[in-house]
């Protein structure tokens, strides 16, 4: 019996694997080659097909989650600000990276409902979080073999340049990894399966170094965030059992240490701390996204249509700068979706918050705390910094095992909204192949 369901598990686990893989190692090539798009639409149809079946085999609820109604809500604000865009095509890629991220949302959780184990998700997005790794490392070893013989010592690799690996970006590289240190707390604990907690120890001892020379502000705070969320939940069991505050004075104590001696370390590796030029730009970004919106208050100027605007504005686009997002999530909902898309982004929010404290303190594991971790470690990330939405596709997949690994009958009350995903997805695989032909044709 055992075999025959490791064999069920075998293919929606390989596919799971390809696509995670395809949306975090590409990042935003899918939306500008038509080849790596054709692949995305192709497992989106394979993800869908094992959603079906999984909703055949063990019923609707299955793919029901907490954030149903926020979800549809965001989603069809998404699709009407994208109608009204001054820059449909623009917004029409963004808009069918969002919806393909739900899309991905729905079939992971009907997934990992069916019988594959949440922690597989953790161990899937370390194994990809290694191809990262090994970037970063050849980035600084490139980097230090430069230098004449005489001249490598180990002492020099603190002056090296932030390393931003095969992302490009140091904040997206240091986020990443942030969120993978935390996957691997959740897996660290001794009453993991075998060779988890090992594994896990490596693997984080290995992140480190590279996490460090990214030296990113979103990243350190990401991962602080994190730790605060496992600390106070941890906390707050105790509290429960002892009947005392008491019990909360050691974590508080314990992230104040970590505060300063993150900070101290930051500012070792940074001189320039929260200054230099990228905090004026980020001004400069949310302050265009402010004005973006004032002018289309309801359902904003459409996604990724900052740049568009500041030229039907006559104003000058920053060279220095990409100028895609307005480097934050809820900034950037607003100027492109609007009010519409930022109260429904909201709703999300609330609704994923109402079905956290629905769950009680003492549900919640060591590894289902870790995911929740990660949860706030991408909110803060993408609050003050380039909300891509193949990190938020990633942060659907984690929450997915997090919704799947609670509890049966812990969902709250939700309608069937999830099952217009067999129309919608129907649609969404449509308008890729679409894409794709059009891409071949403007390449001809």
């Amino acid at each position: 019996m055992k075999s025959s369901t490791s064999l069920r598990q075998l293919l929606p686990l390989a596919l799971l694997s390809i696509a995670l893989t395809e949306i975090l190692v590409l990042g935003r090539a899918n939306q500008v080659i038509p080849a790596a798009g054709l692949l995305v639409t192709l497992l989106l149809l394979g993800l869908l097909l094992l959603w079906l079946a999984a909703i055949r085999s063990a019923g609707s609820r299955v793919a029901a989650s907490p954030i149903d109604t926020g979800l549809f809500l965001f989603l069809t604000a998404i699709l009407i600000s994208t109608a009204l865009s001054i820059d449909p095509s623009r917004s029409g890629r963004l808009a069918w990276s969002w919806l393909a991220g739900a899309l991905f949302f729905y079939c992971s959780l009907a997934l990992f409902r069916s019988g594959l184990p949440p922690r597989s998700a953790a161990r899937l997005s370390l194994l990809i979080l290694t191809i990262f790794i090994l970037s970063g490392y050849q980035e600084l070893l490139r980097w230090f073999l430069a230098f004449p013989p005489a001249e490598r010592v180990p002492l020099l690799l603190l002056q090296a340049p932030r390393l931003t690996g095969m992302t490009g970006s140091a904040n997206l590289l240091g986020t990443m990894l942030a969120i993978g240190l935390l996957l691997a707390l959740g897996l660290a604990p001794r009453n993991s399966t075998r060779g988890g907690p090992f594994a896990a120890a490596v693997w984080a001892a290995a992140a480190a170094p590279i996490f460090l020379l990214t030296r990113s502000r979103s990243g350190f705070l990401a991962l602080f965030a994190g730790l605060a969320v496992v600390a106070f939940f941890f906390a707050w069991q105790r509290i429960r059992r002892q009947k005392s505050w008491r019990p909360l004075l050691l974590p508080l104590a314990g992230l104040l240490v970590a505060a300063i001696l993150g900070a101290a370390l930051f500012l070792q590796l940074r001189p320039d701390g929260l200054g230099g030029a990228t905090t004026g730009i980020r001004l400069t970004l949310w302050q265009t996204a402010w004005e973006n919106w004032l002018t289309s208050p309801l359902f904003g100027t459409g996604l990724d249509t900052e740049s568009s605007a500041n030229l039907i504005r006559n104003q000058p686009v920053p060279v220095t700068f990409p100028l895609r997002y307005a480097h934050s999530l809820w900034l950037s909902t607003l100027s492109g979706a609007g009010l519409a898309g930022l109260g429904a982004l909201l709703l999300i929010g609330w609704q994923l918050l109402r079905w956290i404290l629905r769950q009680g303190v003492d549900r919640w594991s060591p590894f289902s705390l870790a995911l929740l971790a990660t949860l706030a470690a991408m909110t803060l990330h993408a609050t003050v910094d380039t909300p891509e939405p193949w990190i938020m596709a990633w942060s659907a997949f984690l929450l997915a095992a997090l919704i799947a690994g609670q509890p049966a009958g812990t969902t709250g009350r939700t309608g069937r909204l999830h099952l217009l995903w067999l129309p919608l997805g129907l649609i969404l695989v449509a308008a890729g192949l679409a894409g794709f032909l059009a891409g071949q044709n403007y390449e001809r």
